[in-house]
């Protein structure tokens, strides 16, 4: 990977192409959100290959524990390759060299009801990225970013804690120049470079998620006080979101672990003000589910 991002080229990048790419729909707010923001990044490592971000980013917690706990919030761990990478249900994810792995770890400083929604959040950020070099990337319900039916990314978000404070490791593999891929993953995986039609600039993809990461959770810390006035207002992160994904009206298979048990058929009636989704069951009945997965019919 040979990243050279440093902490700095990233914070005047996000106050700079940030920061005009959202005025045009938040005027000088834009500035007060990204503001929110420029903890992203804050520290940043590169490693060659680890067995998988959160297996590092938990030592790092821990050696802060043992030493009084002075954690950086806003710490990236990129590394080239992962040796043992794991999804969603502890499922393998194929991490070799050529994609973006990464684990970012934020403080929890958000009320509940924001916090539920840093897995918009941060898939919203990777479907923005995504769609700079494949404008037909989409959301699947939570924060998976398919193109044309095949998976290029996915996001695992896990808390921890250091002394008093919680922290949210938010775990991010999007595949960009990779182009070869398991016999079990063929049919269902994809890259960016695929979609693109040639091998993109690590450095590049790199920069602008870690950008748009801290636009997207700015405007949940944002959010937090405009809600804390009217808690019906529309939340901007749920509605980008619904701007994004295909998954509302889409016939779909649910289940907890599907990999288990498909546990009924549906179509995806709406999502909820909390994140959850609503599906509607062929005798009319809409039922809401909080947490689960699902998978296009």
């Amino acid at each position: 990977m040979g990243l050279s991002l440093s902490p700095a080229s990233l914070k005047d990048f996000i106050l700079s192409r940030e920061l005009e790419r959202r005025r045009g729909s938040w005027g000088n707010k834009a500035e007060i959100i990204l503001r929110r923001g420029l903890g992203v990044g804050s520290t940043i490592l590169v490693e060659k290959a680890i067995a998988s971000g959160f297996v590092r980013a938990e030592q790092l917690l821990a050696a802060a524990r043992e030493n009084g706990c002075c954690f950086p919030d806003g710490l990236v761990i990129f590394s080239e390759r992962l040796t043992a990478g794991r999804g969603r249900f502890k499922r393998v994810w194929h991490a070799p060299d050529g994609g973006l792995w990464l684990t970012l770890v934020v403080a929890n400083t958000l009320m509940p009801e924001s916090a539920r929604l840093m897995p918009f959040a941060a898939g919203v950020a990777v479907c923005e990225t995504a769609r700079d070099h494949a404008p037909d990337a989409r959301l699947k319900w939570v924060s998976d970013v398919m193109i044309r039916g095949r998976k290029v990314a996915g996001v695992l978000i896990e808390t921890s804690r250091c002394g008093d404070e919680e922290f949210f490791l938010i775990g991010i593999g999007l595949n960009v120049n990779n182009q070869m891929f398991p016999a079990e993953l063929g049919p269902t995986a994809t890259s960016l470079a695929r979609a693109a039609g040639g091998e993109l600039d690590l450095d590049a993809v790199a920069v602008d998620l870690l950008s748009r990461l801290a636009w997207n959770i700015g405007l949940l810390h944002e959010t937090d006080e405009i809600r804390a006035a009217d808690d019906h207002a529309p939340h901007p992160v749920l509605e980008r979101w619904r701007r994004l994904s295909d998954s509302i009206g889409r016939r779909v298979s649910f289940g907890h672990d599907l990999d288990r048990e498909v546990m009924y058929e549906a179509v995806v009636d709406s999502l909820a003000a909390d994140g959850s989704l609503n599906l509607r069951l062929d005798d009319g009945t809409v039922v809401n589910e909080v947490a689960g997965e699902i998978i296009y019919l």
